[in-house]
Formats: structure tokens, sequence, C-alpha cells
């Protein structure tokens, strides 16, 4: 697939989106812990992305922000998605650095060289035939 010489923030963004959608594929077929991490990671790659490893998705319970972390790159954490659990996904592909600084509002991030991101969040619902997607943004 070419990138657009027009604007590739749009082929940057069906990237990102398209990333999502594999690891809740790979969560279908119960594929677990770092696996998981490794295919998003090596989808951004294959189109010369970079995956931006300071956030992480996270569980989706009484707090908001719980166990477990979701983490987006490459690591070495185990764990696997069991029925029950809600967590997000939520990815921040970049076309640069994966270095961030966070603004004095301490909610808008950007990459230290100023590169194009993009971030979708899923709300995930792992069940007994497989995930659900709850939300989408």
């Amino acid at each position: 697939m070419a990138r657009s010489e027009a604007d590739h923030s749009v082929f940057y963004c069906h990237s990102a989106q398209g990333c999502i959608y594999l690891i809740v594929y790979v969560d279908d077929i119960v594929i677990t812990g770092s696996d998981q991490q490794g295919v998003l990671h090596q989808h951004a790659e294959k189109y010369g992305y970079s995956v931006v490893e300071r956030f992480v998705g996270h569980g989706v319970g009484t707090v908001f922000h719980s166990e477990p972390l979701i983490f987006h790159h490459r690591n070495d954490e185990g764990g696997c998605m069991v029925e029950g659990q809600t967590f997000t996904i939520e990815p921040i592909l970049t076309m640069g650095s994966t270095d961030c600084i966070t603004w004095p509002d301490n909610w808008t991030a950007v990459t230290t060289d100023g590169s194009r991101a993009a971030q979708f969040e899923h709300t995930i619902l792992i069940t007994k035939t497989g995930a659900e997607i709850l939300t989408t943004c």
C-alpha cells in the first residue's frame, strides 16, 4: 500500500486504526502477553511508524484507570485476556520521534520533534466467545 503524496496523515490514521483491529483479532484467537504488543509494533513498523511507549491502555472497572496495564510496545510482561475483563487499547503511532513532552495544561502531549502522531482508543470486553468492541474513538 503506497502513501499518499498529498497528505500522509490520511494513510497514517488508517494505519493506526488498522493496528487496533489487528489487536482485537489477535485477542480473539487468544494470543497473549507480549505477543499482542509484538503484533502491534510489527504492524506499525511495516508502514514506517513507531509506537510511543510512554502511554498505555488500561483496565476499566470500578476505577476507570485500573489494572491491567496494556502495553502497546514490545516487552517481556506476560498475561492473558480473560472472560469479563474490560480494558482499553489506545496506541499512539508517530511518524518521527517517540519521545514526548506534556504541555503546561498537563493533558496535551506532543512529540519532541513535532512530528505527526495519531491515537485511537477502543474499549474492549472479553466475552466467552471472544472480544467485543464497546467503544471506539
